[in-house]
């Protein structure tokens, strides 16, 4: 049985306040163009070794997959009738696995993962949407787990009036979090939230799925058709987005298309911008950060047989491209798990198809 990948396409400086401030969140971006280097040194991945992750068996992983400060890979595999199962985290030798259920709090154990993230101090942070059943009915909250997997405290978010998708954690503790609003005319929204749930400041970010249009989205008439176009342009958006803490404490913020823009977001407000510069027939697969890099991992289709995957490796300081590389190995599929100074990390099946490894790749300079 082969390990496949089922995206999760389910709708389903810092301030101390409870209000939202939009005095100087516009205009505050600062764009990096990329410096499209025609002499970018391009590598091969080759494949090193394999570590069998113990006590796990080969089964089918949902995105969105995460690494840790430690280079532990977080990631979660299908559960019953389809739906996201437990989160966990593997180490990188295949020998630790932890276990972050719902379960250990009851008014929390039927509720929705819509993302999980970590930060520096190696805790989890889950944001999830409990069930209509529950204690809070139909409430976003933030769950706090140790490294180990022990629930630690839960905080609830301000703000009923968006469907939030993504999380991050900035260095100082402050939180991104990013999803679509309710209504016509849907659009991606993103907020910064302090530790204890507040909401602080939303960011505008200039080409972030916003309506083209001159005329103000509420105020327009729309077909049911076209708002359900818009609204299905935005949720997938959102949904195939990735976030990354990077070294300096920002979060790098990506929206699934070839030309991105990624953000580099710090808990202040502020947006560096960096234009991708992808081929004209690449599809944007996710992002990776660590080690002081961002990676911007695509396919492109070479016939109807086969895909050529493709790594870019940028300076977030100066959005320059350093290096490309390219995956010859089957095993270097999309499971992309951490990334180091001249490695990267696959998740994916062992030689017998029932076994669940982690693929260590790297390449010569």
């Amino acid at each position: 049985m082969r390990v496949f990948l089922l995206v999760c396409m389910l709708l389903g400086a810092t301030q101390q306040a409870s209000y939202v401030d939009k005095g100087n969140n516009k205009g505050n971006i600062v764009d990096l163009k990329s410096n499209l280097n025609l002499n970018i040194p391009e590598h091969p991945l080759f494949l090193d070794d394999s570590k069998e992750v113990l006590g796990i068996e080969n089964q089918p992983i949902m995105l969105p997959i995460k690494c840790t400060w430690d280079d532990s890979t977080l990631v979660r595999f299908v559960g019953l009738n389809g739906l996201p199962g437990e989160v966990l985290r593997i180490s990188n030798n295949g020998i630790s696995v932890k276990r972050f259920g719902l379960d250990q709090k009851d008014e929390f154990k039927d509720a929705f993962i819509y993302d999980f993230t970590t930060s520096e101090d190696g805790k989890l942070h889950f944001l999830i949407q409990t069930s209509r059943k529950s204690k809070y009915p139909s409430k976003y909250f933030i769950l706090l787990y140790s490294s180990d997997g022990v629930y630690l405290n839960h905080q609830a978010l301000e703000n009923e009036n968006f469907f939030a998708r993504k999380i991050g954690v900035f260095g100082d503790g402050n939180y991104l979090i990013s999803g679509f609003t309710k209504g016509m005319n849907s659009q991606s929204i993103t907020y910064i939230y302090n530790p204890r749930g507040q909401l602080v400041k939303e960011i505008s970010m200039t080409q972030d799925l916003k309506d083209e249009s001159d005329q103000d989205p509420s105020k327009r008439k729309i077909t049911a058709q076209q708002n359900a176009e818009v609204t299905a342009k935005a949720l997938k958006e959102v949904l195939f987005s990735s976030m990354g803490l990077l070294d300096t404490g920002e979060i790098a913020l990506i929206r699934s298309s070839p030309k991105g823009p990624l953000y580099l977001i710090n808990s202040g407000g502020t947006a560096r911008k960096i234009d991708l510069q992808l081929p004209e027939n690449a599809d944007f697969i996710t992002m990776r950060t660590g080690h002081g890099m961002v990676l911007i991992f695509f396919s492109q289709t070479l016939n109807q047989y086969s895909q050529k995957y493709t790594y870019e490796l940028i300076d977030p300081q100066t959005g320059a491209v350093k290096e490309i590389l390219h995956a010859n190995d089957s095993k270097m599929g999309v499971a992309v798990g951490c990334i180091g100074p001249n490695h990267i990390d696959f998740i994916g099946a062992g030689t017998k198809n029932t076994t669940l490894n982690i693929h260590h790749a790297s390449w010569s300079h």
